[in-house]
């Protein structure tokens, strides 16, 4: 059992406590006073100024008052998205739209409230035509409310708010409700009034519940908790601190918050960690088709470090070939819009690696509002992966941006290979890829290969100097552009002798090379050994095979004097001799020019003693009207020698007969590989064979054997004849 002792019940039980007190440390430091809002009896009192506040709306205006009235007030919306309308709303400060705040306000609708009292706690300037729905408000029954107003109330620098809040603290005819959210509040206003009365409160003999609010705000507004709710430990330390000049206090208060965010911030580390300690268990000890339940849950957690870690045990599926069902596709794709920045930098990486379309649907729209440039460039991983039309605006913005560059680039790369640019857009981007080459003294190598991908030969004379350039990327990225069809690869086939684009120039040989030249550079710059090497060959056959036939003679008649180059030869007459081109064409045998050159390719594979390979070419040759006559006698020779080594008695005669018929000449050399055979088959104990191999040398060409060949016959024929004679019978048997 994962957790001995405990029931499943228990186990949820301790995840949930754990939950709770994350996140009430998450809220608990983002609370911490603001040194510049320190309180202090030095400190004057504020002065409010009022705003300039429209008073008649445009149609424009009144169209954006009820879209975002709308948003605000629908339920089913987003919550993040309802807090931003109501944030909007407030920042324009018009007299209409605050009436229907404060109408919001007063309704009973808790999120709204809290909408609006969250937007209010985070302005700069929030409206005073607010200030007496939320003096309303404090005593709300729902907690997030009630502290969303206190926050919202802490924003009104207004000794008169203040005031207001000291009143209801302090009055015990107040229903209990609106003191603990009066206590709340004053905890936000930092201002010696404020101290004072929260202290006042912690004295003996007032109302328990009271005393600890009072004592909680205290810390929260100090980050002192060592005082805990002892009235004579705040009594004294507010007999010593009232005094104070201002800028002593400001020290002191700073490094107490200082303290109490350090260690607030600590006990948040150590919780969630424990937290995720606890999930990751729980994970691995469900079953594996209710597991895709468990991280749905963990996506929707408030807590930031459990949602990472959902995206990573999703991950570990991924690495494991787990699928991944669309109803936990679909949570991850809610993850796009999350509040942490790591959280959306993670799920836009997984939704990449799944090739996920409607992600990369939804992050087309998110680029430019996104704020996070490591958010923007995992967005546009994703597109890279899969490319939609709709970004293509957005990332030639954020093409102009140096913490982008590299990531619009490659996306634009991926959305050009894939025919998605207008014409317009081309040109937009041709024109961004263009003055940033003109102008960066570090050039970004994506961006070059951009320019690789959309240039025209007007762009070759700046990507023939990048080649040059200090930076190995930057010149293997221009390398990379020649290996298009936009530009003359001469430049690159150039580079051949240089070891950091070699690979590259020998890229574009074996793509487009096409000149003995080409051929020339190559011979010049063969590498020693290793996958250069063998693309080097590769390059070599390539380029060959694209030769004009008579230049691809001359080559050939060039490695015929050089015996290392054997193999390679071998390899670029191979590539000619067979019956397709590289394209699927069939090549006919019709090229006198091919035809000798298919003859050379099957006299190589002859020494080399690979008759089976070596018999049908000198058969396809022998059929092949285009043979010059010089060369048919080379291919019966051929013949002869392939259909004798393949034991093709029949036909090897049948050819020798025609030979000699038109070429006497050819009997001592039939003669010889006849006897040749025979000594073979002989050898073999073939020893019917070995006479009529014998019988046929004598035959066609006893007359013109050498002295030695006619030797070897009489030989022969004693050791055939002493083995078609039976042993005599032994005396006496």
């Amino acid at each position: 059992m994962l957790f001995p002792g405990l029931s499943t019940q228990s186990v949820y039980r301790t995840l949930t406590s754990l939950m709770v007190v994350c996140v009430w440390v998450t809220v608990t430091t983002g609370q911490t006073a603001e040194p510049d809002k320190a309180p202090s009896p030095a400190e004057s009192e504020p002065v409010t100024v009022a705003r300039p506040e429209t008073t008649r709306l445009s149609p424009d205006q009144k169209r954006d008052l009820n879209l975002l009235m709308g948003v605000l007030t629908d339920a089913k919306i987003d919550q993040a998205k309802r807090f931003d309308a109501a944030a909007s709303l407030i920042a324009r400060n018009w007299p209409t739209a605050n009436e229907q705040l404060a109408e919001q306000l007063n309704r009973a609708d808790p999120t709204t409230r809290k909408a609006i009292a969250l937007a209010l706690a985070r302005s700069a300037d929030p409206p005073r035509a607010l200030i007496a729905p939320l003096i309303q408000l404090i005593g709300s029954s729902d907690a997030a409310v009630r502290e969303a107003v206190a926050s919202a109330l802490g924003r009104y620098e207004d000794p008169q708010v203040m005031q207001q809040l000291i009143t209801i603290a302090g009055d015990t005819k107040q229903d209990f409700a609106r003191r603990l959210g009066a206590i709340e509040a004053l905890a936000e206003h930092r201002q010696a009034p404020s101290v004072e009365a929260l202290v006042n409160l912690v004295r003996p003999g007032g109302d328990r519940q009271v005393i600890v609010a009072a004592a909680q705000a205290l810390q929260k507004l100090t980050g002192i908790t060592r005082f805990s709710d002892n009235p004579a430990a705040w009594g004294d330390w507010w007999t010593e601190h009232k005094h104070l000049p201002h800028e002593r206090w400001l020290g002191r208060l700073t490094r107490s918050l200082g303290v109490r965010v350090n260690q607030l911030e600590q006990q948040q580390v150590a919780l969630t960690d424990r937290l995720s300690d606890v999930y990751n268990r729980l994970y691995t000890a469900t079953e594996p088709a209710q597991r895709p339940v468990l991280l749905r849950e963990m996506l929707h957690n408030p807590t930031a470090q459990l949602r990472l870690l959902a995206l990573e045990l999703i991950e570990r599926s991924l690495l494991s070939a787990e699928p991944i069902n669309d109803e936990t596709r679909a949570a991850m794709r809610e993850k796009l819009t999350d509040a942490d920045a790591l959280v959306r930098t993670h799920a836009a990486a997984l939704l990449r690696d799944l090739g996920d379309e409607p992600a990369a649907v939804q992050v087309a729209s998110l680029l430019l509002p996104e704020a996070t440039p490591s958010v923007q460039a995992a967005y546009l991983s994703l597109l890279s992966r899969v490319p939609q039309d709709k970004a293509i605006d957005p990332a030639l913005v954020l093409l102009a941006r140096p913490a982008l560059r590299t990531a619009s680039a490659n996306f634009l790369i991926v959305a050009v290979e894939a025919k998605l640019f207008s014409p317009a857009q081309q040109v937009g981007v041709l024109k961004l890829s263009r003055d940033h080459l003109a102008k960066a003294a570090e050039p970004d190598p994506a961006v070059i290969r951009l320019l690789g991908k959309i240039g025209d030969p007007a762009d070759a004379p700046t990507l023939v100097k990048l080649l040059d350039h200090q930076q190995l990327n930057v010149r293997r990225a221009a390398g990379e552009a020649f290996l298009g069809d936009h530009y003359d690869p001469a430049a690159l086939l150039a580079k051949l002798g240089d070891a950091s684009v070699a690979d590259q120039a020998l890229a574009v040989a074996a793509r487009r090379g096409n000149t003995p030249q080409v051929i020339e550079a190559l011979l010049a710059h063969e590498p020693a050994n290793g996958e250069l090497k063998s693309a080097w060959d590769a390059a070599v056959v390539a380029v060959a095979n694209r030769l004009p036939l008579p230049a691809m003679q001359r080559l050939d008649d060039q490695l015929a004097r050089q015996p290392a180059r054997k193999a390679l030869r071998l390899s670029i007459l191979q590539a000619i001799s067979q019956p397709k081109s590289t394209n699927g064409e069939t090549l006919p045998d019709g090229n006198p020019e091919r035809l000798v050159l298919i003859l050379r390719y099957a006299d190589l594979l002859l020494q080399a003693k690979d008759t089976a390979a070596a018999r049908p070419l000198y058969d396809r040759l022998a059929a092949a009207k285009a043979l010059p006559a010089a060369y048919l006698n080379q291919v019966r020779a051929g013949q002869v020698q392939t259909a004798l080594a393949d034991g093709a008695h029949e036909q090897a005669i049948t050819v020798a007969k025609a030979w000699i018929a038109a070429d006497a000449s050819a009997k001592a050399r039939v003669g010889t590989w006849l006897l040749d055979a025979a000594e073979a088959a002989l050898t073999a104990k073939q020893t019917e064979q070995a006479a009529a191999l014998t019988g046929h040398a004598a035959q066609l060409a006893e007359a013109s054997l050498s002295e030695a060949d006619t030797k070897r016959m009489n030989q022969l024929r004693e050791q055939i004849k002493a083995r078609q004679t039976p042993p005599a019978d032994k005396p006496g048997g």
